[in-house]
Formats: structure tokens, sequence, C-alpha cells
């Protein structure tokens, strides 16, 4: 019994171990945001991500990233998150040295727009974006109990599942819209609703909302064969993400 406690003392001292040590070999992390709009004729990367990286040198080359033209006025162009890492891949930057977060995709718009009302052709994921911000901006520790037993507000994700209302949001140009919230958000799925001004005419959508707390997870920074020795930086610390697929790089790790 106690040889077994021993083993299993070893092994939780082993994992806070690689934990530390993983996260302090990172180089810094990018966060995608989901939309950008910006006024100029090329893409970099600092006009669609939110960089933190301490080494100067480096910042500054991942800041003017050049990840190809802006679109045209009234048009939209999509940014992908490995089209990213394959740039960065091609100017000697070793991608599995930074961690990312945020946005898989990231929609680039030109010129400047209010984010609670976005024009027309900004599409669908913009308009998700826009509910999840009024979502978010309406937490607090009276709304939401989970922050007011130490959960931090940076740390919630939010999701949601709002395609018939998004849909109708992107082909009107409505007076207003606002959602109908309970007085108490709970953590997981819930349904409320969505209400427009179309012109004087009231009109609801149900739509569903997704909060969770993130959590940090232990990931392999690349597949290991079996048998191999695991070694302090073969991991790292990587944020769950509320994604519609795992990322790439998440791999269990068995101790």
């Amino acid at each position: 019994m106690i040889r077994k406690l021993k083993r299993n003392v070893s092994r939780i001292m082993a994992t806070v171990t690689l934990l530390a040590l993983a996260s302090s070999s990172l180089a810094g992390s990018i966060r995608l945001l989901p939309h950008a709009q910006i006024g100029k004729s090329v893409v970099v990367l600092a006009d669609i991500a939110e960089i933190s990286v301490a080494d100067e040198e480096l910042k500054s080359s991942l800041a003017e990233l050049d990840l190809g033209p802006a679109p045209e006025k009234g048009q939209s162009r999509w940014i992908d998150l490995s089209d990213i890492k394959d740039r960065l891949y091609r100017r000697g930057i070793r991608t599995n040295d930074l961690e990312f977060s945020g946005s898989r995709r990231v929609e680039v718009t030109c010129g400047e727009a209010d984010p609670k009302t976005p024009s027309e052709n900004q599409g669908l994921n913009t308009w998700r974006e826009a509910i999840i911000r009024v979502v978010h901006d309406s937490l607090n520790g009276d709304s939401f109990p989970l922050l007011k037993n130490g959960c931090r507000l940076e740390d919630i994700r939010i999701r949601t599942e709002a395609d018939r209302a998004c849909s109708y949001l992107t082909e009107h140009r409505v007076d207003e819209w606002h959602l109908i919230a309970p007085t108490q958000w709970q953590e997981g799925w819930q349904e409320i609703l969505l209400e427009i001004d179309d012109r004087g005419e009231m009109v609801r959508f149900p739509i569903r909302i997704l909060i969770a707390p993130a959590r940090q997870v232990v990931a392999l920074r690349a597949p290991i064969k079996q048998g191999k020795k695991l070694r302090a930086e073969d991991v790292t610390l990587v944020t769950e993400e509320l994604a519609d697929e795992p990322k790439e790089y998440v791999h269990k790790i068995e101790l």
C-alpha cells in the first residue's frame, strides 16, 4: 500500500515538473481575432492577432509577417491558422515554440464598422462574434455565479448556435437588435431569444449559447513514438478552446 502511494506521488510530481518546464520553454503566444477591419493594401499578422512575445526581435518579425493582399472595399477574405503557420515556417520561425489560441479562421474586411452592427457583407461569422461580445459584456459576479468562485472573466469561453438569426441579420438592414437573456447565466448550453426590430416589425429567433471556463491541459508538441522517453521540451500547456474540432497538436499523454 505504501509502495503504491509512493509511486502515485512520484507520478504527480513528475507531471507538475513537466508542466512548469514546458510553460517556461515557450517563446510566446499568438491569439487570433475572429474578425479584423483594415484600411491598407497588405495584411500583416499584427492586424489580425494579439502577439505576446518577450523577445523584441521575434515580436517584430511576427508582427510584420506578410499575409497577402487585403480585400477590396465591400469584400472579405478569410485567413486560416494553417496558412499562418506555413508562412511562419517559410520565414524560419518555429511554430512549436509558440502557443496559438483564439479563432482558427480570421475574416478580414476593408474599412471600419461598429462591432455590434456589422454591415451586410461581413457574413454570418461576424454576427456570431457580435452576439458573443454582447453575452461576454453581460457577465459579472451577479449574472454568472462561477465568477464568484475564483474563475476569471478572461478565462470564460462562449459559443453560439444562431444560424437562422445570423442569416436574417446578414440579409436585412435592421434598425436594432438585442438579446432577451436570463438574469443569471448558467455554465453549459442554454437557450435564449434574439429580438430584431426590422423597420418596426419585431422578429424573434431562438438561439443557443454555450458558456464554459477554459482549462489548461498538457499537450505534446508533436506525436511521439511508443517507447520513446518523454522530455520536458516535448510537452507544453495549451488552453482548451470551445472549438468544433480538436487542436491538431493535442495528443493523449499517459505517465
